[in-house]
């Protein structure tokens, strides 16, 4: 449940008024998972069409894309999930996510701590993602100059590969058997 509340805060974060049809993404997903994935898929493309700053590495514009991430990956776990009633972790990051209305950063904080303890994110993980954030804040005053929006869009998307790789090859993702032909 705290997906669908993550995206409507962060519709009113990132003022796309799109994101608060995030309920009907989940119920739809509680109805039918199959339909409810494919609702989120065409859901997550045509809100994020809408998400356009102008700058993906000043300050303004990388709150604005990771309030919008981190919600449709919430929204997207919510979804898998199926599951109604919120827990107890869920009651604790609530307040950080309400405050980031006023300042989005505790929203982005509340993200980041929801996902390291649903996700049992280790040290290896989190010394990857420090010594990128170190990366960025040093080098701050050079990025605003490294091409268009795409671009840098490509660049951040080639780091959340490399991440998404480091973490597969570490073996922390259950294997699942998908698309299984019987």
């Amino acid at each position: 449940m705290i997906g669908v509340i993550s995206v409507v805060i962060a519709g009113i974060i990132t003022g796309n008024h799109i994101l608060f049809l995030a309920p009907v993404v989940y119920l739809v997903s509680l109805r039918d998972r199959d339909l409810g994935l494919v609702a989120y898929l065409i859901f997550a493309l045509y809100s994020g069409d809408r998400i356009s700053p102008a700058d993906m590495y000043t300050y303004e514009g990388l709150v604005t894309s990771l309030a919008f991430a981190g919600s449709m990956v919430l929204l997207l776990d919510d979804g898998l999930r199926g599951k109604v009633k919120p827990g107890r972790l869920e009651l604790l990051v609530l307040p950080f996510m309400l405050l980031g209305i006023i300042v989005p950063e505790a929203f982005i904080a509340g993200a980041v701590f929801y996902f390291a303890l649903r996700f049992r994110i280790d040290v290896r993980v989190v010394a990857v993602l420090g010594t990128a954030a170190a990366t960025f804040f040093l080098l701050r005053g050079f990025l605003g100059g490294l091409g268009s929006v795409p671009n840098q869009v490509a660049v951040l998307a080639g780091f959340a590969i490399f991440l998404a790789v480091l973490t597969m090859l570490r073996g922390n993702l259950k294997k699942v058997d998908s698309f299984r032909w019987k």
